[in-house]
């Protein structure tokens, strides 16, 4: 809440695209197929540089890492 200066019900059901800067959606998106399918240097864990975007549409330097999390009810991301 405070990273992306929203509140927990603005946050619920948005996808995390809406939080990157327009200048690297296509990036994440692309990075985030590629760990989906098991490729790439995203799918390894590594955290891969970006620019985060605030509600307020303010820009700030952030980084993502992805992994699963094997659970009994699934595997989310």
């Amino acid at each position: 809440e405070r990273i992306f200066g929203a509140s927990r019900v603005q946050l619920r059901g948005v996808g995390c695209v809406h939080f990157v800067a327009e200048s690297d959606r296509d990036r994440l998106v692309f990075g985030l197929g590629k760990f989906l399918a098991g490729e790439g240097r995203i799918a390894a864990g590594y955290p891969i540089p970006l620019r985060g975007r605030r509600l307020s549409g303010e820009e700030f330097p952030a980084e993502i890492s992805l992994s699963w999390v094997d659970t009994p009810a699934g595997r989310p991301i």
